[in-house]
Formats: structure tokens, sequence, C-alpha cells
């Protein structure tokens, strides 16, 4: 009788812990379980940052069109179809503070802006289009054309219709 017991007693302590197996499974399903996560919570990320840019270029929009309620011309840049931050424009044309509290920063964080052109310049500041765009080389896995596209608000075929990167909003779309 005893060494049933002893076999018994050993069988049963054998079997309460967990095997080596079992915990690698456990580690596998949480690897899986953490990288779904991971993908849906970056895919979140990108879209409330396509959000963003989108309420802001109609933010910026709506300011320029201010401006030139109140100016009758937009603000004008040091050279015409030169891209610059909207944040460097001159101090006189500035849509800060009076049409817009502050110029946003454009959502992928760093040095990026959005950038403005016109066709007007301190010599000749008659400007009577314009031109802003998300920054200089955003890819296209951020707000690339597909994304872009879908905002009509902000489209004008005739100027936003070429392939690069850069997405665009210009005066001849001022319907926000």
């Amino acid at each position: 009788m005893p060494s049933a017991q002893k076999q018994k007693a050993h069988t049963e302590h054998s079997r309460s812990g967990f095997t080596l197996v079992v915990l690698l499974v456990v580690i596998v399903i949480i690897a899986i379980l953490t990288t779904i996560c991971f993908v849906v919570y970056s895919s979140a990320q990108k879209q409330a940052r396509v959000s963003k840019r989108i309420q802001d270029l109609k933010a910026i929009q709506a300011a320029l069109e201010l401006f030139y309620t109140n100016k009758k011309v937009y603000t004008y840049v040091t050279t015409a179809g030169l891209f610059v931050c909207l944040k460097d424009l001159p101090a006189a044309t500035s849509l800060t503070p009076t049409y817009m509290v502050v110029i946003p920063d454009d959502p992928s964080g760093g040095s990026n802006c959005y950038q403005y052109t016109s066709d007007g310049t301190a010599a000749a500041p008659s400007a009577q289009s314009y031109k802003v765009k998300t920054y200089e080389g955003m890819s296209t896995s951020e707000m690339g054309f597909a994304d872009f596209n879908q905002q009509k608000s902000l489209l004008d075929p005739a100027h936003d219709a070429d392939t690069s990167n850069s997405c665009t909003i210009d005066s001849l779309t001022a319907n926000v």
C-alpha cells in the first residue's frame, strides 16, 4: 500500500503545474493579440491625423476667405508661387490673431507646417488666388490622394488632379 500511495502522490504532484508547451502557447496567443491591437491602434491614430488635417485645412481656408472679404486681396508671399510655412507669412498679412487664434501645426509632428503661396508679393500685394498644402514630402500612407479626394469641399479638379503626394486647397474651392 505505501508504494501505491507514493505513486498516487507523485502523479498528483506532477499534474499540478504548467508544462513548458502550455506556457509557450499562452505566450504566442498573447503576442498575436498584442500585434492585432497595435495594428488597430496605429490605424486609428492615422485616421485621427487625417481628420485633424482636414479640419485644419478647412479652418485655414475659412480664415483666408475672411481675410479676403476684409481686405479684397489674399495675403501675399515674398516670391509669387513659392510655398512658405503659413506661420512665416509677413506680419502685415498674417492671419493671426484676427482671422485665426493660432495657425495649426501639421498633426504629424516635428517641424512640419501647412504651406502657403499666392500670386501676390510685397512689391505687388494684390493677390487674387492662393494655394495651401500639407507638408512637403508627405507619404501616401498618411493623407494621400485617396484620403484627400474624399473631401470634395477641398478639391478643385483643375488644380488638384496631379499625382504628387502633396494635397492642396486653393481659392477656387472656397466653399467651406
